[in-house]
């Protein structure tokens, strides 16, 4: 006499949806700290140039001095945006927000030390 044994063959479980979010959200985490660095390094040279030619120049309408202003002041917080976008993002996605902010702040730094420089 035989008997047929059924076994739960679900005790291996494993969701693919919740596999496919996790290597979703590495993805967007990995977008994310791309995008603040690429921003940093560009805010950092914007502000480090803009500073330098303010520095370099005399005064004077054709001397550059506003092409520098206009470096220090308007393209360096512009490119401050990409940082905080890159921070907001690996913030959602739960993943590299210590890298994105450290990212942040070190631009924000370079552009404090470029305005001090221009402003009088």
């Amino acid at each position: 006499m035989s008997v047929a044994v059924r076994l739960p063959v679900d005790y291996a479980h494993v969701s693919l949806t919740q596999e496919s979010r996790r290597r979703r959200l590495r993805a967007i985490a990995a977008v994310a700290e791309v995008v603040a660095v690429a921003g940093a390094a560009l805010a950092v040279l914007c502000a480090i140039v803009g500073a330098r030619d303010y520095l370099g120049t005399f005064g004077g309408c054709a001397t550059g001095r506003g092409e520098a202003i206009r470096l220090v002041r308007f393209y360096t917080p512009m490119l401050l945006s990409l940082p905080a976008a890159g921070w907001v993002l690996a913030q959602r996605a739960g993943l590299s927000v210590l890298p994105c902010r450290c990212c942040l702040w070190a631009a924000l730094a370079a552009w404090v030390t470029a305005l001090f420089i221009t402003v009088r």
